[in-house]
């Protein structure tokens, strides 16, 4: 089950009572409510730029050991905010160890809470005066943080807590293995509390709209499940915190009445002892989005709503700026129009638009989405409202097509409307300790110096409608509207029928699990092996293979270095397998053998070799199944049990089975039946990682087809290799026994 990503962006450990936001996705729907400005100020405009408050005075510099900080101005006689943020966040999550950077960063506040307990002078603020001390944690996609907000007497104190924790972990040392399970349940729970809550819809179609727009498999998109929070291990949550806590990869963000003279000695007797190492390089692969069609989220109690989601540029792109503007413009006028037709219409829904724009450093994602207001919620309702929702999506695709059509200059009386809005809401956060806060961690974990955020309101004043009609037809080409860009829609499954026109149906539960199905049309299992068996070149070729002896020339790549290596396997049939990887550059050479009733592994890296290790007999399951050489024809002969599941993007999804709960994900192609990729949750010493092992190309070999190309994801590396066969070559049973 997938977790919702944006509410483990924020898991709150509050002693104060309401959390303090942090790094949120720019939201351009607002309630006027929550737009107006403080009553003592003036409201800022466009024509009145100087009503706009004076940004604080800021001052930022580095420790010796590369800590940035930076010191706000804030005239509180009685509250210092104290915020830490370390770059890389949910993206740098191993594949399968999603949820990591979350788990790191509650580890982290729980250890500063427990140490507290015990600390002279905050220990009592917690116990006894809960106004006055609290705690806050956030996980984003590229940074987390905490903050601590407490008194101008406590502060002192606070600042060498979170010192101490930060350099020296409790949940790092021997034995402390209860903390990082602690805090590993802490947000299992929050995922728990998010699945009920209000929010769920909307969290489950800004998960939705990521996966379209950046591919399933993009750092953006991929978030924690249970399965992956369960798997993670205290050394997964050491590992992250020695990859990502270092003093040259964090940054200290203060606000208070608080002098440079007096904190540079603080931070420096807290921080100066944590020694600064190599920052981890930090980089995102381009966006692959999905197809075209409609991506079906299945929420039976919630109003329905459809959405279109397009790529945006970074965040310190200067196009961002002018994407927010347009976004901020589009809503006006979609939401103008939805209100005369719906009326004209008389029609007993209402429809609302709505326009988010998330702010990550590398990409975005403008989401698009229109919802009704009023529903019937009865069953014979159901056409109606799948016409409504049609109505609206067809009018937002038009309005977008117009916009674009348009001369940029009749939109100036409009652009400066909307100058207006974003101005009071650039005001409005400057006023809020927790909004500039807020403001400073996301200008550091975007990139962005202190110069420019301080130089938005001119920059958002020079931007011109050109610029505007620019930043909009780079998300939206006219071409996309043309072509019929991908389709988000969630609600009831009964509705699902009536949006077939917009494109074929993919289905989502409301977890973000696909839900695959197969009509009529499609193939029987039966049938598609069949199908296989002739892609592969025959059954009486297949049979006449005893022995398959690969040799792959393999490139395996880790955080943007690249190390050459081979691999020979031997496969005899029916469930004999040994397998030596070795990668000189790093010292690695591991070694597999099973002889069809037992596996053993064998693994020496930089030089340093472990003793041989028996499978248990859940793995040894695995080695099995490696040992086939045609693994969806064969696979019954070593204990699983094929299950076709149904169609996804043009392949078929075959799942495979075991008695003790192994399950194996085969997709064979839907042109070429042949075998596309194997996916799993495999045991590793790390703990269970993701492993996906894909075919990209194949070629003839002894009258079979092989595949020539593999790649093979696992964690963060990815191992490509080019196959060489030698077929029914004489191997001796006693080369798949193991060697000590």
């Amino acid at each position: 089950m997938r977790l919702l990503p944006c509410f483990l962006g924020i898991l709150s450990l509050s002693i104060a009572g309401g959390l303090v936001p942090m790094l949120t996705s720019q939201t351009i729907s607002k309630t006027s409510r929550q737009l107006a400005a403080k009553p003592s100020f003036p409201k800022p405009s466009a024509t009145n730029p100087s009503s706009v408050p004076s940004f604080p005075k800021v001052e930022e510099f580095r420790l010796q050991n590369g800590l940035k900080v930076i010191l706000a101005e804030n005239q509180s006689p009685e509250r210092v905010s104290f915020y830490v943020q370390c770059l890389g966040g949910s993206a740098m999550d191993a594949v399968g160890k999603e949820g990591a950077s979350a788990v790191l960063a509650q580890a982290l506040v729980a250890a500063i809470r427990s140490r507290a307990g015990a600390t002279v002078g905050i220990g009592a603020a917690l116990g006894n005066d809960t106004n006055r001390v609290s705690i806050t944690v956030q996980s984003t996609a590229d940074a987390f943080s905490f903050g601590v907000a407490v008194s101008q007497s406590k502060f002192p104190a606070t600042v060498k807590l979170v010192g101490d924790v930060l350099s020296r972990p409790p949940f790092v040392a021997p034995g402390a293995a209860a903390d990082v399970y602690a805090a590993r349940q802490h947000v299992l729970v929050a995922n728990q509390v998010a699945q009920g809550s209000a929010d769920a819809p909307r969290l489950a179609l800004e998960a939705m709209a990521a996966e379209v727009v950046y591919g399933s498999e993009h750092p953006y998109s991929r978030s924690a499940t249970e399965q992956s929070l369960r798997s993670l291990t205290p050394s997964d949550i050491q590992a992250a915190y020695t990859m990502l806590s270092m003093p040259n990869n964090t940054t200290v963000v203060v606000l208070g009445r608080v002098t440079k003279k007096n904190l540079l000695p603080l931070l420096t007797k807290a921080f100066g002892q944590w020694k600064s190492a190599d920052a981890p390089y930090m980089t995102r692969p381009r966006p692959q989005p999905m197809e075209q069609g409609v991506y079906w989220v299945e929420f039976s109690n919630a109003a329905p709503v459809t959405a279109l989601a397009f790529e945006a540029p970074p965040r310190n792109d200067m196009d961002y700026d002018a994407m927010l503007l347009a976004a901020t413009l589009l809503e006006k006028r979609i939401n103008a129009r939805l209100m005369t037709t719906m009326a004209t219409n008389r029609t007993s829904d209402s429809a609302q638009a709505a326009f988010t724009l998330s702010d990550n450093k590398y990409a975005n994602v403008l989401v698009c989405k229109q919802w009704l207001k009023s529903m019937n919620n009865q069953a014979e309702q159901h056409v109606s409202q799948a016409k409504t929702l049609l109505a609206s999506h067809a009018l937002v695709r038009d309005e977008l097509q117009r916009f674009l059509a348009e001369a940029p200059t009749e939109h100036d009386a409009e652009i400066a409307s909307c100058k207006s809005i974003l101005l009071e809401r650039y005001a409005e956060a400057l006023r809020r300790p927790e909004s500039l806060a807020a403001m400073l961690l996301n200008a550091d974990a975007n990139g962005l110096s202190l110069k420019e955020l301080q130089a938005y309101p001119k920059r958002l004043l020079a931007l011109t409608s050109q610029a505007v009609n620019a930043a909009i037809a780079r998300a939206v080409p006219p071409t996309a509207m043309v072509e019929r860009p991908p389709v988000i829609v969630l609600g009831k499954s009964t509705l699902a029928d009536g949006m077939q026109s917009l494109g074929k149906v993919h289905r989502y539960s409301a977890a973000g699990e696909e839900i695959l199905t197969l009509d009529e049309s499609d193939i029987t299992l039966d049938s598609l092996l069949r199908r296989h068996t002739q892609a592969l070149g025959g059954a009486d070729a297949i049979a006449g293979i005893t022995t398959l002896t690969t040799t792959t020339e393999t490139q395996l790549s880790v955080m943007a270095q690249k190390f050459p290596g081979t691999i020979l396997t031997k496969q005899k049939i029916p469930n004999k397998i040994s397998r030596k990887l070795e990668i000189a550059a790093t010292q690695i050479l591991q070694e597999l053998w099973c002889d069809g009733k037992t596996a053993f592994d064998k693994i020496e890296m930089m030089g340093q070799e472990q003793a041989l290790a028996q499978r248990s007999p859940k793995e040894t399951e695995s080695a099995l199944f490696d040992a086939q050489i045609f693994p969806a024809l064969t696979m019954q002969l070593c204990g699983f049990t094929p299950e076709l599941l149904g169609r996804r993007d043009g392949y078929y999804i075959l799942k495979a089975s075991a008695e003790s709960g192994t399950v194996k994900t085969l997709a064979l192609d839907g042109k070429t039946f042949l075998l596309a990729s194997i996916e799993e949750m495999r045991q590793t010493p790390q703990g269970i990682i993701k492993s996906v092992q894909e075919f990209r190309e194949y070629g003839v070999f002894g009258g079979v087809t092989l595949p020539t190309t593999i790649v093979l994801k696992t964690g963060s590396g990815v191992l490509i290799g080019k196959n060489a066969y030698k077929i029914n070559l004489p191997l001796e049973d006693e080369e798949f026994r193991a060697r000590h």
